[in-house]
């Protein structure tokens, strides 16, 4: 992951005196507003672009959050710094070079995947940041951390309760084979997942019901390109060819409602019928 300098927390004990010593503290905080700031406008580039409605709203709700975030953090360096800047000048009315965000946030968006490598990337990181700031000696910064920790671990509760509806709903149907989370292990929920024989048909079918759907990946490995040097045969590796025929993603997402989960559900009841 490129990073700028290192992300560790500073020690500070309050807000005062603004002297050298509290100057660490304010570049951090910087750090981590601009990170959210800059890819919140990345992601603000796939409003009306993304490949089905759903990741568009998704995307933008995305870059919604680490938008409001970042405010929270402009704030207190704004009240920090002691300059009369707040979070507006602070956003706005720097140059470039001032900027302090994780260099991963600024990677052009590329295409959908890159997108979702990129967000993958700057989540993983940021979780581990925000759970290390609620030891952080400054109150205000561990409030803040805990205050989006709070949203993150929320969105993933909802998630599994959706993954949970979802396999009480479609549990036991024979033309449908839910894609299990290994034992032992617990997932955030990012998609849930289904194999289904017929799943090109099924999928143009939701599309008529306004549901949209996603397949992660139509190509399996050993038939792309890039491993073409290894020299193994197509047909090597018929478990991976037939889950790349077969999985299908189904909506989930933090704002997905319940009578939303069961129009996808009906919808592919009907499909069935």
């Amino acid at each position: 992951m490129v990073m700028t300098e290192s992300f560790a927390a500073p020690r500070a004990q309050s807000a005062t005196p603004r002297d050298a010593l509290q100057a660490p503290l304010f570049d951090y905080v910087l750090r981590l507003a601009d990170s959210g700031l800059i890819l919140a406008q990345r992601l603000g580039e796939w409003a009306g672009r993304a490949p089905i409605l759903e990741e568009d709203i998704a995307l933008t709700n995305v870059g919604l959050d680490l938008l409001g975030q970042a405010r929270l953090w402009l704030a207190y360096a704004g009240e920090f710094e002691g300059e009369g800047r707040d979070e507006d000048a602070l956003a706005f009315r720097r140059d470039a070079h001032e900027f302090r965000n994780a260099l991963l946030a600024e990677q052009p968006n590329g295409d959908y995947a890159e997108t979702t490598a990129r967000q993958f990337l700057f989540d993983h990181w940021h979780a581990l940041t925000l759970r290390a700031l609620e030891r952080s000696h400054d109150e205000r910064v561990a409030a803040i951390g805990l205050v989006q920790l709070k949203y993150l671990d929320n969105d993933n509760s909802y998630r599994r309760q959706l993954a949970n509806w979802y396999e009480e709903l479609l549990g036991g149907q024979d033309n449908i084979k839910l894609v299990k989370i290994t034992k032992g292990c617990e997932s955030s929920r990012h998609l849930f997942q289904i194999r289904v024989k017929n799943r090109d048909a099924l999928r143009a079918h939701l599309t008529s019901c306004d549901v949209g759907t996603e397949v992660y990946y139509p190509v399996p490995f050993h038939r792309q390109e890039c491993f073409a040097h290894l020299s193994q045969p197509l047909d090597a590796f018929p478990h991976a060819d037939a889950a790349a025929a077969e999985v299908l993603a189904l909506p989930i997402y933090p704002g997905l409602t319940r009578p939303q989960q069961e129009h996808v559900v009906s919808s592919i009841a009907g499909f069935f019928a």
